[in-house]
């Protein structure tokens, strides 16, 4: 009957005994509905007088699917469909399950469930990935341990923290109760493109007015947006910290979700935002950062090649197509994220590109100089240099990245930094360059015939 059921699924899928992680996935969703849920807990706990009547069966999401164990999303609902019981005697070989929310689950097979909604489209398969025989409390309890939730969730194997933004986003729109902050979220990007399309019958861009800043409200919403999702600023460490143990959150994880939340939120509306950056650079810089003077330093390098840059040793001037290719892609990225990354794969293939070279170059001539920051700092130049006039606002592009990218890099953040600092240094070296060049014509032009 069903023991014979259970008993063959145990074999099929790996034995009785849980290694560590499987008792700390155990543990953590055992402890979960105990504290959180007493009444749940009872009716799991609850015998009947039939002694031969089946055990209850406790299903354990896999917590990597299941990550957002705050007290909102882990509800008394959800506990209730992840316990089931047979839905009869004579059904047991049949596999019908019903769950304490009165929800039918039938299992197929000996690997998955399916978890059957009403209406059928909201059905879903879980798989069974590991079982085995607990005792709470002087009651014996059939644990599954599962890939997936029933309620939300993604599958195990798609791991947090290889998932894309749009992949996190998904999972936790996958819960109905998160349906709303998302629609506040694009409420707000549609408010700030209402914005951008006003009228401005005093030539000031309407986001010029937004109180107290436009930035600070775009960085309140991606805030609020992860405190309502239950990792906020003030949540996330604490929560990962107190759930390391169980595997549930890590801190990588919860920076996952915060740059998953910022890349949703500049996906909507960082055209517009980036757009008004450039137009403010256009305006209220044009003296420092566009000038006639600037461009003809870029063009002056792109003409002249590496003869312009007198840091940079023979050994280590090499050709750095792929890297201009690379800085081009900066017109088209729309987020902060996006843009980070264009700039840090720069470096990247400025770095590829000279090392080799160098260690070609070091069979012939052993004395070769090192790379250091001042020889990177010119090369970026001349990359930057080599990309106009397809590109040529990188002005624009390090304050839309230090201004609108909120969330921590999952790795530290001291590498993204590092990245903007070389980037503002190169647009230091450029216009101190122009204007070195622009005093020197200066003088020459001031010089009387003869002198």
């Amino acid at each position: 009957m069903l023991s014979a059921l259970w008993d063959s699924l145990l074999c099929a899928i790996g034995g009785t005994t849980p290694a560590s992680s499987w008792e700390q996935e155990q543990q953590a969703w055992i402890n979960g509905i105990r504290k959180q849920h007493p009444k749940v807990w009872s009716l799991l706990l609850a015998r009947r007088t039939d002694s031969q009547a089946p055990r209850k069966i406790l299903c354990v999401p896999a917590s990597q699917s299941l990550y957002l164990w705050g007290d909102d999303a882990f509800s008394e609902k959800a506990a209730k469909e992840h316990i089931l019981q047979p839905v009869s005697e004579k059904y047991c070989d049949t596999g019908d399950f019903m769950s304490l929310c009165g929800t039918k689950v039938r299992l197929s097979g000996n690997e998955d469930l399916v978890f059957a909604y009403l209406p059928a489209r909201n059905s879903r398969t879980v798989r069974i990935l590991r079982t085995c025989t607990v005792q709470l409390q002087n009651t014996e309890i059939t644990l599954w341990y599962i890939d997936r939730p029933f309620v939300g969730g993604l599958p195990l194997d798609d791991d947090i923290r290889h998932r894309s933004a749009c992949q996190t986003i998904a999972l936790f729109r996958s819960y109905p109760c998160n349906e709303i902050v998302f629609s506040d979220v694009d409420l707000f990007m549609h408010d700030i493109s209402l914005l951008q399309q006003a009228r401005r019958s005093d030539g000031v861009h309407a986001f010029c007015k937004v109180v107290p800043s436009l930035q600070q409200c775009v960085q309140a919403v991606h805030r609020t947006t992860l405190t309502r999702l239950g990792w906020g600023p003030n949540t996330t460490h604490a929560h990962a910290h107190a759930h390391a143990h169980a595997g549930v959150m890590t801190e990588a994880d919860a920076a996952q979700l915060e740059a998953a939340c910022e890349e949703y939120l500049m996906g909507g509306i960082g055209k517009h935002v980036y757009n008004w950056i450039l137009h403010e650079h256009q305006v209220t810089e044009y003296d420092k950062i566009h000038s006639s003077r600037y461009l003809a330093v870029l063009a002056g390098i792109r003409a002249a090649g590496w003869s312009a840059l007198d840091n940079v040793p023979e050994a280590l001037r090499c050709e750095q197509a792929a890297a201009v290719a690379e800085v081009k892609k900066l017109a088209s990225a729309v987020t902060p994220i996006a843009k980070l990354a264009v700039l840090s794969r720069v470096l990247s293939m400025i770095a590829e590109a000279v090392t080799s070279h160098a260690a070609q170059k070091e069979q012939d001539h052993p004395m070769n100089p090192e790379f250091g920051t001042d020889n990177l700092i010119q090369i970026l130049a001349y990359v930057v240099a080599n990309a106009a006039p397809q590109y040529q606002a990188l002005a624009a592009d390090v304050r839309y990245i230090k201004e609108y990218h909120f969330a921590p890099c999952p790795s530290g953040g001291s590498r993204e930094e590092l990245t903007l600092c070389h980037y503002e240094a190169v647009q230091l070296w450029l216009l101190h360059k122009a204007d070195s060049e622009q005093a020197a014509t200066t003088q020459a032009r001031g010089k009387a015939p003869g002198q």
